[in-house]
């Protein structure tokens, strides 16, 4: 088993703001775009463009995107604020080398990731299909994974501290 260096997981939940999360087309044709946590390119026939998170929210304050887009904008947000939660635990969790569990870190990273979707569903439909266009979630199984796995790393941790901490049995 590959031995895991107390930056790892930290790395790990950086690397989840360099992948692309969606990958999108607007409407019947009218543009497509790649979209990471933080902003979005996108062509459309008006041009091409880098929206970052903070025009989308500037937007929606505004109001220049109202209804169904602002309440996915919105939770496009919390997933975003979950992510950098997520970041903070893991920090802290390798500053501290193990005092502080990152099995929160892997909660919160599941919890972005269901944000996302919910934004995805909000926008484009159910089934990421609909009038607004089409998303195709590709980074959002990669984001509840590594969730998952810190998840998983933390209870299987737990499990071989339980049973290290068990006398061995013996017949008698």
């Amino acid at each position: 088993m590959i031995e895991e260096k107390p930056y790892f997981r930290l790395i790990l939940g950086i690397l989840l703001f360099f992948i692309p999360i969606n990958i999108y087309i607007i409407g019947t044709g009218i543009g497509t775009g790649i979209q990471w946590a933080f902003f979005r390119y996108q062509q459309t026939v008006y041009g091409n463009s880098i929206i970052t998170l903070d025009m989308d929210l500037g937007y929606v304050i505004a109001g220049v995107i109202t209804g169904r887009s602002a309440v996915s904008i919105s939770a496009w947000l919390v997933g975003v604020v979950l992510l950098i939660s997520a970041l903070i635990i893991l920090l802290f969790s390798a500053l501290e080398e193990g005092r502080i569990r990152p099995s929160k870190a892997g909660i919160l990273i599941l919890l972005a990731g269901l944000a996302w979707i919910a934004s995805d569903m909000l926008q484009y439909g159910l089934i990421f299909s609909g009038p607004a266009g089409v998303a195709i979630p590709v980074g959002i199984p990669l984001v509840c994974v590594v969730g998952w796995w810190l998840l998983w790393k933390e209870e299987n941790q737990k499990k071989e501290e339980a049973s290290s901490a068990e006398p061995p049995l013996t017949d008698e």
